[in-house]
């Protein structure tokens, strides 16, 4: 799974697993408690696949869909995107074509105003690279640009090797990781080139980043426990911080920009059994103490983040068959 939030942030996951017909579902805002969610819409033609769906919501109250289509019997796939706007119906357009092989990773990411980013990865004679597109709030899309070039490693299926964020000037930051290198971050605007920095030397994982409305940014990864780097807006990246504490055996990091400012972060600790824990890095301010989310239970999994205005989050995860 993958958080739900407000600002530039992904809110939603569908279960990363090939689907014959993907469908949308939406809970209608602000109705009586009850009313529920409407009625599944299939966004894929009969005779075509989609798969690795990605959702966020912006701040105008329109949701939008990514994901992968490929057709039966044909090599590579075609990125598209879905939206509907509050009282409206889907609307799906092409944003991307891929070559030799389907994606293993799309991301997507929306800011309050409606700028748009959608990441994916490529695999190329040369080696596997991170492309995306830009879509600014009232534009089009971008052509796709490759902000991770060939090189970018392929990791176990619960590392997500890369993750994107925009704010609300249309910037965003696309993270991967690759072989030999470590955990890169790269940012661009629509017909702008990227730029990038390598955060993270060698042997860092599972990178995830968020982004503020103005542009401030954290990237956070598995490295020797979980770390963090903050930028400020139209700064430089400081130094890293291990918000897990020294010595700690923790992974699977996930990471939300909270509508005030403040960036909220999640991981598993070994302690022994798996808990889940929790820190969080105030607006102008630093890393809180670690505090447990959970009871160290050998059957945790599945843990899943999410902010909401004005502040705060919410953390959900799989203990067994329960979920809490």
């Amino acid at each position: 799974g993958r958080s739900v939030s407000g600002g530039s942030v992904v809110f939603a996951r569908v279960p990363r697993v090939l689907l014959v017909v993907l469908a949308a579902m939406l809970l209608l805002p602000g109705v009586a408690a009850g009313a529920g969610w409407l009625p599944a819409q299939g966004l894929v033609p009969v005779g075509q696949a989609g798969s690795l769906a990605a959702a966020a919501a912006d701040g105008t109250g329109t949701f939008h869909v990514a994901w992968a289509t490929t057709d039966a019997g044909a090599a590579g796939a075609t990125i598209r995107h879905a939206w509907r706007a509050p009282g409206g119906a889907w609307q799906v357009e092409d944003v991307a074509r891929v070559t030799a092989r389907t994606p293993v990773r799309v991301e997507l990411a929306a800011s309050a105003r409606g700028d748009l980013v959608i990441a994916w990865d490529h695999l190329l004679p040369t080696g596997v690279a991170v492309e995306a597109s830009i879509r600014p709030a009232g534009g089009a899309w971008s052509g796709p640009g490759q902000p991770c070039a060939p090189g970018t490693s392929g990791l176990p299926v619960d590392d997500r090797w890369l993750d994107a964020a925009i704010d609300g000037r249309g910037r965003a930051i696309v993270v991967c990781v690759t072989s030999g290198v470590g955990v890169e971050s790269h940012e661009g605007a629509a017909g702008q080139p990227w730029s990038g920095a390598v955060l993270a030397g060698a042997g860092a994982a599972d990178p995830h980043v968020a982004m503020s409305e103005d542009g401030e940014a954290v990237v956070a990864w598995r490295g020797t426990g979980i770390e963090a780097r903050h930028r400020a807006a139209g700064g430089a990246w400081e130094p890293a911080i291990t918000v897990s504490g020294a010595g700690t055996s923790a992974t699977e990091p996930e990471l939300v920009a909270e509508p005030g400012g403040a960036f909220l972060a999640t991981w598993t600790l070994y302690s022994p059994g798996r808990g889940l824990w929790a820190a969080s890095l105030p607006a102008g301010g630093t890393w809180t103490t670690p505090v447990a989310v959970s009871a160290p239970v050998f059957s945790l999994s599945s843990a899943s983040l999410g902010a909401g205005g004005p502040g705060g989050g919410v953390a959900a995860w799989a203990e067994g068959s329960a979920l809490q």
